[in-house]
């Protein structure tokens, strides 16, 4: 009987053990509408007036946690300068909470960025973002940098999405 135990013991040892569940991703798939802020900022202030756009995003597909879509800007009462052209993205959870538990993070590929006149693009972030659901509201909400060397300056440029599924 001793022997069988630890037979038994070293077999369990050898498989490592219970394996850990399978995350369990939120459905991203279908469409969310919002606003897109652009707030250029220069050493540390806000330069000119904030550019907002109305914009519709259509994650398309998923597959566990990987997703891709594509969203389209629109010119709204508050819009200053150009929207983006329909524009795709792919984008990752990179931390997923357990089922019940709120938010979730992940990440979208860096878009496009629109470089002002006289500047160049000198770094980029990918846009971060935070699924949270609220009763029946799915959410997301979204962050992303752009960096630009524009003579002796090097403006920042803030990307904000606050979207809700529609």
């Amino acid at each position: 009987m001793r022997r069988l135990l630890c037979a038994l013991a070293l077999l369990c040892a050898a498989c490592g053990g219970p394996s850990a569940p399978s995350p369990t991703y939120p459905n991203l798939v279908g469409g969310y509408t919002g606003t897109m802020d652009v707030t250029v900022i220069a050493n540390g202030v806000p330069v000119g007036l904030q550019n907002q756009c109305g914009v519709a995003w259509l994650i398309q597909s998923q597959n566990g946690g990987d997703f891709t879509g594509a969203f389209e800007a629109t010119p709204n009462a508050v819009t200053f300068a150009p929207c983006p052209q329909r524009t795709s993205f792919s984008g990752k959870f990179s931390n997923i909470v357990p089922p019940g538990l709120q938010p979730s993070d992940f990440d979208v590929v860096a878009l496009p960025a629109d470089t002002p006149p006289g500047c160049t693009l000198i770094s980029q972030t990918p846009l971060h973002g935070v699924w949270s659901q609220y009763g029946n509201a799915s959410l997301l909400s979204l962050l992303g940098w752009n960096r630009f060397q524009c003579g002796t300056q090097s403006p920042y440029q803030s990307i904000r999405f606050t979207l809700s599924r529609r």
